[in-house]
C-alpha cells in the first residue's frame, strides 16, 4: 500500500515538473514576442534545452495514454516531419523552428491538462493566464496611453516603444509587431479575462479581471486587426447566450434555437460597433490631451514670439537647434489635434478580404499547376514565395514582404502538408469543436459554468485562425495557451461527461 502511495506521489512530481517547465517556457515566448534582448542574453541557451525536455517529457508521460485529440496532433507532427524529408529537408536545416519550436512544442502543451490532477490543473491555468495577461496588460496600458497623448512610450527596462502609430490609419502598433498579432493578444486576454472573473470566487480577483478586460478591449479596437475583433465578438457572443441558457431553463429546442439565434443576431453586431465608440472615446480624449496642450504652449510663450517666427526666413528657421523650435513643435501639436482613430479600409478591402482572397486563389492555382504538392506539400518559404508572386499579379499590386503563411491555419497545413495534414487538423478541429459543443449546451449538474465558460478562448482562437495561422505555426504565448487551455477543457470535460471514454 506504501509502494503504491509512494508510485503515485512520484508520477505527481513528475507532471507537476513537466507543468512548471511549460509554465516557465509560457512566460519566456510572452516577454520574447518583442525580442526583449535582456531575456534572450539570459536565456536563450537554456531555453532550446527546456523545450527538447518538454517536448520529450510530454511524449514520454502520455505515450500510451493519449486521448484522440492528442493522437491527430502528435500524427500531425509525424506527417509534418516526413512531409519535410519528402521536400529535401531531410536534417530539418530548413524548418527546425517550424517543426520543433512552433508545432512539437505547441502540441506537447496539450498533455499539461490530462496529466496534472484537478487541482494542479486548475492552478496550471490561473498562474499561466494571469502571468501572461500581467505583461499584455502592461504593453495595452502603455499603448493606450502612447496612442491618446499621440506619442510613443518606452517600455520599462528595455528599448521597445508602444503607442500611437500609421498603417492604413492612426492606431496603437507595438514596436517590432504586427497590428494582427499584437490584435490577437488583446482580443484573447479580453476573453481570458471574462473567463477569470466568472471562475474564480475572490472579490479582489475580480475587480483586476474587470480592469484588464477593460483595458485589453480599448486596445483590441485600437489595433484594429479585424479578425481579432471577429473572434472576439464570436466570444461575447457565446457568453451571452451561455448566460442566457443559465437564467432561463428553456426546454424546448425550437425557442432555444429561437434565442441563441436572437441573441446573435443583436449581440455580434453590438459588440462590434462597440469598437468604434470605443475608438471614438480615444480620439475625443485625445483631442482634449492635445488642446490641453496646445493651450498651455500658447499662455507660456512670450506675446513677441509669434510675430517673430511670422517673418523668419525659412532657410534660418532650418538652422536652428532642435531645442530652440518651440514653433515647430506647435504647428505638430496643432495637426495633431485633428487625429481620428477610425477604420479608414473601405468596403472594398472588405469584399477581398484585406487581400487574403488573393493569397487563397494563389495557393489553389498553384495546387492546380503543381499536383504534386497536393500530397506532399513544400517548405513553406519556397511555396510562399510563389504564392505572393501570383497574388500580387492577382491582385494588381505591390508583391507584400512580411506575408510568411496562408492566413488560414488549414490552408497552410494543405500547402506545408498537403491533403493529409489537412485532413488531420480537420479532424483534431472537428473533435475539439463537437466536444465544446456538448460541454455548451450540457444541462447536467455535473457541468459547471466554469467549464463552459472554457470553451471561449478555444473559440476565439479557432475563428481568428480562419483568418490567420497562428496555433500550429507559431511560438506565440497565445498559441502554447490555446492547446493549454483546449488539452484542460477536454480532460475535465471526459471527467464529467465520461461518454466519451477517457484514454
Amino acid at each position: 500500500m506504501n509502494f503504491s502511495a509512494t508510485l503515485c506521489k512520484e508520477h505527481e512530481n513528475k507532471h507537476r515538473l513537466f507543468a512548471l517547465i511549460g509554465l516557465f517556457l509560457i512566460y519566456f515566448y510572452a516577454v520574447a514576442d518583442l525580442q526583449l534582448e535582456l531575456w534572450y542574453r539570459i536565456l536563450t541557451h537554456y531555453t532550446d534545452v527546456l523545450m527538447i525536455s518538454f517536448i520529450a517529457l510530454s511524449f514520454y508521460l502520455r505515450l500510451f495514454k493519449r486521448s484522440w485529440a492528442e493522437r491527430f496532433v502528435w500524427l500531425y507532427i509525424l506527417w509534418l516531419f516526413i512531409t519535410r524529408i519528402i521536400n529535401g529537408d531531410i536534417y530539418l536545416y530548413e524548418e527546425y523552428h517550424l517543426v520543433v519550436r512552433q508545432v512539437a512544442l505547441s502540441c506537447a502543451f496539450f498533455s499539461v491538462g490530462f496529466l496534472l490532477e484537478n487541482k494542479d490543473r486548475q492552478r496550471f491555468l490561473d498562474l499561466a493566464i494571469w502571468g501572461v495577461c500581467a505583461y499584455w496588460f502592461i504593453l495595452a496600458a502603455y499603448g493606450l496611453y502612447g496612442a491618446i497623448n499621440l506619442t510613443r512610450v518606452s517600455l520599462p527596462f528595455v528599448d521597445v516603444t508602444v503607442g500611437m502609430g500609421k498603417l492604413s490609419n492612426y492606431q496603437l502598433l507595438l514596436e517590432n509587431t504586427h497590428r494582427n498579432i499584437s490584435g490577437i493578444w488583446f482580443a484573447f486576454a479580453t476573453v481570458l479575462m471574462i473567463c477569470q472573473f466568472f471562475r474564480n470566487r475572490n472579490i479582489l480577483l475580480r475587480i483586476i479581471a474587470v480592469i484588464f478586460g477593460i483595458v485589453f478591449y480599448f486596445a483590441t479596437a485600437m489595433s484594429f486587426c479585424r479578425s481579432a475583433q471577429i473572434g472576439l465578438c464570436v466570444a461575447i457572443a457565446m457568453l451571452f447566450i451561455l448566460l442566457a441558457l443559465k437564467k432561463f431553463s428553456v426546454k424546448k429546442t425550437g425557442f432555444k434555437a429561437l434565442m441563441i439565434t436572437a441573441i446573435i443576431v443583436v449581440v455580434l453586431p453590438l459588440s462590434y460597433m462597440g469598437y468604434s465608440a470605443a475608438n471614438s472615446l480615444c480620439t475625443f480624449a485625445s483631442s482634449q490631451i492635445a488642446a490641453n496642450k496646445l493651450n498651455s504652449a500658447e499662455e507660456n510663450t512670450p506675446d513677441s514670439a509669434p510675430a517673430a517666427v511670422a517673418v523668419a526666413d525659412p532657410q534660418e528657421t532650418a538652422s536652428i537647434s532642435a531645442d530652440e523650435q518651440q514653433p515647430a513643435e506647435e504647428e505638430t501639436t496643432k495637426k495633431e489635434e485633428n487625429i481620428s482613430f477610425e477604420e479608414t479600409r473601405g468596403m472594398n478591402n472588405v469584399l477581398i478580404l484585406g487581400g487574403r482572397r488573393y493569397i487563397w486563389h494563389a495557393g489553389l492555382i498553384m495546387l492546380r499547376e503543381q499536383p504534386a504538392r497536393i500530397f506532399c506539400g513544400g517548405i513553406s518559404s519556397e511555396y510562399m514565395e510563389e504564392i505572393l508572386d501570383l497574388g500580387a499579379v492577382l491582385a494588381n499590386r505591390k508583391k507584400p514582404e512580411e506575408l510568411i503563411d496562408m492566413h488560414n491555419y488549414i490552408l497552410d497545413a494543405l500547402m506545408l502538408t498537403g491533403i493529409p495534414g489537412a485532413v488531420i487538423l480537420i479532424l483534431f478541429t472537428i473533435l475539439l469543436v463537437t466536444r465544446m459543443v456538448k460541454v455548451f449546451f450540457s444541462t447536467k449538474p455535473e457541468v459547471c459554468m466554469s467549464l463552459k465558460i472554457l470553451t471561449l478562448p478555444i473559440a476565439m482562437l479557432l475563428v481568428d485562425n480562419m483568418m490567420e495561422t497562428h496555433i500550429f505555426r507559431a511560438d506565440y504565448a497565445h498559441s502554447f495557451l490555446f492547446f493549454a487551455i483546449s488539452g484542460a477543457f477536454l480532460a475535465w470535460s471526459y471527467e464529467v461527461l465520461p461518454c466519451t471514454k477517457k484514454k
